[in-house]
């Protein structure tokens, strides 16, 4: 898969005039015996030294820096992933094509409905993973960290439009706080879906490599995952 493009010098036409490498502003050109050399992992491909290449030796061409996998769950319904490889840019453009290939597979087993895991923040990932979708669930924390990171995805959400409904996870580690973003939440015309308790079994089921309502089905988090479950169902049939 490719999600971004590089810089590449073609070695028989380069001059060596030196203006590729000072004009590149991440310092992605290093000479190299006299020459000049692109380190792919720095480039952006923003394209400036193809424009000040006087002989046209420098292309700007997409590099293979990524890859979609489909598996099956244990459960029976299929996972698609996509994996950017370390240092690369375009996250963005994984989820895209991520979404892609899973509305396609969507189609082929006629399935009702389709999951996009997003990831946290509010940046190019998360704007992809949110667009097209129609419902998002956002799970904060009761932090001043979390609540501002919260603040910056539901302006995102809003901006699209989108039905929302909040998991407040460990509401109980910080009461007052988890009050402020539950009137946040109803105040931008949300729903707080569920407030999760603090509870060891949780540890306890990580360590274990386990979902914790199979580890631990009666415990308090368990719990509240069950009713977050099912209120859950009751929105996505509205």
């Amino acid at each position: 898969m490719s999600v971004s493009e590089k810089a590449f010098i073609d070695q028989e036409l380069c001059e060596k005039c030196g203006k590729c490498y000072e004009s590149c502003v991440f310092d992605s050109i290093e000479k190299l015996n006299g020459g000049y050399v692109v380190v792919s992992m720095y480039c952006e491909g923003c394209g400036v030294c193809e424009a000040v290449c006087p002989v046209g030796a420098v292309k700007i061409e997409p590099v293979e820096n990524g890859r979609i996998s489909v598996f099956k769950s244990r459960f029976g319904f299929p996972l698609v992933v996509g994996q950017l490889d370390v240092g690369e840019s375009g996250s963005g453009k994984v989820v895209s094509e991520v979404k892609e290939e899973a509305r396609k597979l969507a189609k082929r087993v006629e399935a009702s409905l389709l999951i996009v895991d997003g990831p946290p923040g509010a940046g190019c990932s998360a704007i992809s993973a949110i667009s097209g979708a129609s419902h998002v669930l956002l799970v904060t924390e009761p932090t001043k960290a979390a609540r501002h990171d919260l603040e910056r995805v539901l302006s995102i959400v809003n901006h699209f439009g989108i039905p929302f409904g909040v998991v407040v996870n460990r509401f109980d580690a910080y009461p007052e706080m988890s009050s402020e973003i539950s009137r946040l939440i109803e105040d931008l015309g949300g729903e707080v879906l569920a407030l999760i308790p603090s509870d060891e079994e949780v540890v306890h089921a990580i360590v274990g490599g386990q979902p914790v309502v199979e580890r631990a089905p009666s415990s308090p988090a368990s719990k509240a995952l069950k009713e977050a479950f099912e209120r859950i169902e009751k929105l996505l049939e509205r």
